[in-house]
């Protein structure tokens, strides 16, 4: 449990060079993790670990002070948000979720165990 706190810790800070680039905003990150969920189950060629990701959801909403219901409706409005994107625009959806995937850095999301290698 503690090398996921360190891996999802280290997912929320920035891995470029340059010393300094500030950290990822935890709401921006519970966000793009719920864009995950849907383009798993809908995007050709990603592949993620869901039950990783809803752990990963409910973590950051934890670091966020968000109680377990309050983690748990966030996320399941996130991913319904998250749907209804999908529904309008398959294409550009699954294009943004690759360009995440790419700002998250997809080794290190594999690192973390919630992305699969392809």
């Amino acid at each position: 449990m503690l090398r996921k706190t360190i891996l999802l810790a280290s997912l929320a800070f920035s891995t470029s060079a340059a010393a300094d680039q500030p950290a990822q905003d935890p709401m921006k990150v519970f966000e793009n993790y719920a864009v995950f969920v849907v383009a798993n189950a809908n995007c050709l060629g990603l592949n993620f670990n869901v039950d990783n990701l809803q752990v990963e959801l409910f973590n950051l909403g934890g670091a966020m002070k968000w109680s377990a219901t309050r983690s748990r409706q966030q996320a399941e409005a996130r991913v319904a948000a998250s749907t209804i994107a999908y529904g309008q625009n398959p294409q550009a959806f699954c294009s943004m979720a690759r360009s995440l995937v790419s700002h998250h850095g997809a080794w290190q999301l594999q690192s973390a165990g919630l992305l699969y290698r392809s």
